[in-house]
């Protein structure tokens, strides 16, 4: 069994434009004497590799808490992008006939467009992961969020799979369950059983 880490440090991945900076603050120190360490962490919910939950984009929807552990688990592919805008016609081809869990590899640039975005939604896609800060292009979060969000797709953002091959793996990427929220971060690892 071997496991891939595709979850970005949190203190360094690159963060969404006007996030607040991540910040890890020493409150006890063994080090400055103290007994035992303690830290504090602060950062937007959407920093590192994190969940979006319906709630983030659709008002009094399902917040993250509420999300079926089930989106976060189970059989995936990774598919290997070529192309930065995905139209329903450049994903569908690279799509496995069955694949519920879909993780995009080379798409750190790569975004959606409305039309794809509902492909995956007619396809009874489970759950989507992206190497970019987002699965829309910065114009048109909204639109896209919603089309996902409202099919029940589970969206992972900031992933890196940039030492991970294309192919079906066993994903395990369940996000901090916190009540109210719109979002969590996530140890997204993937496994393979060979």
């Amino acid at each position: 069994m071997r496991i891939f880490d595709i979850s970005r440090e949190m203190t360094t991945a690159v963060l969404y434009p006007g996030s607040r900076p991540v910040a890890l603050e020493k409150l006890c120190s063994m080090a400055a004497g103290d007994s035992y360490n303690l830290s504090a962490f602060s950062a937007d919910l959407h920093a590192g590799t994190h969940v979006d939950a319906p709630l983030h984009f659709i008002d009094g929807a399902a917040d993250i808490a509420s999300v079926p552990l089930s989106r976060f688990f189970g059989p995936c592919h990774v598919i290997e992008l070529t192309n930065r805008l995905l139209t329903a016609e450049s994903l569908l081809p690279l799509m496995p006939q069955k694949a519920e869990k879909i993780l995009l590899k080379n798409s750190v640039a790569a975004v959606l467009t409305p039309q794809c975005a509902q492909m995956l939604a007619e396809r009874n896609i489970t759950t989507l992961g992206t190497e970019n800060l987002s699965v829309a292009p910065f114009d048109n979060e909204g639109e896209i969020h919603t089309i996902l969000l409202s099919a029940n797709i589970a969206i992972i953002e900031s992933l890196d799979l940039s030492h991970v091959e294309a192919g079906e793996y066993f994903l395990s990427a369940a996000p901090i369950k916190i009540k109210g929220a719109e979002a969590a971060y996530a140890r997204a690892v993937l496994i393979c059983f060979e």
